[in-house]
């Protein structure tokens, strides 16, 4: 998105005596990697004038919503102007059905931003998006999950979500009566077979009391086992991702190949290494792990009755999973797996050896480095997680050594 270039355009404001809101509109060219000194720009247009534009425009006109004229920008030499992305601002639930004209009417349409309005508690009406490939949604977190249950979007491959959070969002607790009734919601696969992408980013600036609670932030997504590659960033709020999370998010997403969850505050209440066994035996295709910080004085680190010992004293007594781990000749394909350090040593050496080598059982394939945990070198060696990792090592020399 942020690499095609585009000309933004304002909506001028509502007449005084018109009750509707302004939609705002941005329109752009493909990607244009590699024809960056081709681009041009075709000019200030007014909407119907654009290709493909008239029905469209014609229906701003009739619902009295206003727009500016937009510029244009093109592929120097193309034969027409085909303008693949589009970024709108929704400023009213009205809005809605003029989306989804837009996104009939314009079939080359496959990139789409849009900044969501507050909904209400209605079912919203249903959206078909047929070409769009990627959906960038900017607003409050029920009001992203509000939309994305009335999209049907066969084609959408990859999702991003910048989010706020309410005052009154208490996502620490999923089993709080006061939590909104969208993150109870369940996406449809049959809507959205093809995602394969979600990213997730909080846009807060001011650090909140309650934390998020990862099943229940995501519990809408879980639905969605096409989910390859999903990440979540916290810039103001705690994470907190218990054993039992990471046991769903096994189940839920078994096709994952990376999953990267990070928060700058922490959460006093950690997932333990029980979390790496669930994700382990659940995603067996796996290759990049960033996990925030585990609790080492509640893992296991024994072999014996491996999935099901050490769960912290939360609700992962109540889940179950598989307990063997992946079998096959080269091991679990994790290579690169990151946790967020605490600096004060909490295991000795010897505990440190042990958690070492359990973790080399579990991802043979981890190629553990300088880079190894998510902190500056100095923080690094004054962490448990400096000695994890010449256990890790350690390990790995013994196992080739018996080769």
């Amino acid at each position: 998105m942020g690499r095609l270039p585009r000309a933004l355009a304002q909506a001028l404001p509502a007449s005084a005596e018109s009750e509707s809101r302004p939609l705002v509109l941005t329109v752009a060219v493909p990607d244009t990697s590699g024809h960056e000194n081709d681009v041009v720009t075709l000019g200030n247009l007014q909407l119907e004038n654009i290709p493909h534009f008239r029905p469209f425009a014609a229906s701003l006109s009739a619902a009295g919503v206003s727009h500016k004229p937009i510029s244009v920008r093109y592929i120097q030499g193309s034969q027409t102007v085909v303008l693949s992305h589009i970024e709108c601002r929704l400023q009213d639930v009205a809005h809605l059905p003029l989306l989804q004209q837009l996104c009939i009417q314009y079939t080359p349409l496959t990139s789409l931003l849009l900044d969501l309005p507050w909904f209400g508690m209605d079912p919203l009406p249903e959206l078909s998006a047929l070409t769009l490939t990627r959906l960038t949604l900017r607003g409050g977190l029920p009001y992203v999950y509000q939309f994305l249950a009335a999209l049907h979007a066969p084609a959408l491959q990859h999702l991003e979500v910048k989010f706020h959070r309410s005052l009154w969002d208490h996502l620490g607790n999923p089993d709080d009566p006061s939590l909104d009734h969208a993150y109870t919601l369940a996406l449809s696969p049959q809507r959205l077979p093809a995602l394969r992408v979600a990213r997730f980013e909080e846009t807060e600036e001011v650090p909140r009391y309650s934390e998020v609670a990862l099943g229940c932030a995501l519990g809408p997504m879980l639905s969605l086992a096409t989910l390859e590659d999903v990440e979540v960033r916290l810039r103001a709020s705690a994470m907190w991702v218990s054993d039992a999370d990471a046991a769903v998010v096994a189940r839920a997403w078994p096709n994952l190949r990376r999953l990267v969850l990070r928060s700058v505050q922490v959460s006093r209440r950690l997932p333990t290494l029980d979390a790496l066994v669930y994700l382990e035996a659940g995603c067996g295709n796996i290759e990049e792990l960033f996990l925030p910080r585990l609790d080492l004085g509640l893992a296991s680190t024994s072999n014996d009755d491996q999935g099901t010992q050490g769960q912290s004293q939360d609700d992962s007594d109540n889940v179950s999973f598989p307990r063997g781990m992946v079998q096959c000749e080269w091991g679990h394909p994790l290579r690169s797996l990151r946790v967020g350090c605490q600096t004060r040593k909490t295991v000795t050496q010897e505990q440190a050896t042990v958690i070492g080598r359990r973790i080399d059982e579990l991802f043979p394939n981890l190629e553990p480095d300088v880079q190894f945990m998510s902190a500056a070198s100095a923080e690094l060696y004054m962490s448990d997680w400096y000695l994890i990792w010449t256990g890790i090592i350690g390990a790995k020399v013994a196992r080739l050594q018996q080769k």
